[in-house]
């Protein structure tokens, strides 16, 4: 069974954008090393305006968490996932 997005979540519009060449060129590379589209990408840096933390850095802090969590008690390993979906709320 396919999972389905939430109304508000899915794609509908679509814009016509114009760039410069070099403003094209870095929105491609940005999109590159976040492995995302350019389109996917212009979308995120709409939504994440007022926030610094990238794509690597949110992976980055994700692997961390994981390696923590790994070496965790049960106990430990129970707190770290409620405070790491605490986190991840704040960033939506």
């Amino acid at each position: 069974m396919r999972s389905s997005r939430v109304e508000k979540d899915k794609k509908c519009c679509s814009t016509s954008i114009r760039f410069t060449e070099e403003q094209l060129l870095k929105a491609k590379n940005s999109a590159k090393e976040n492995n995302m589209t350019v389109s996917s990408y212009i979308g995120y840096l709409v939504d994440k305006e007022s926030s610094s933390i990238t794509p690597q850095a949110m992976i980055k802090l994700q692997d961390i968490l994981n390696r923590a969590v790994d070496s965790a008690s049960a106990e430990q390993k129970e707190s770290i996932q409620k405070e790491a979906d605490e986190f991840w709320q704040l960033l939506k």
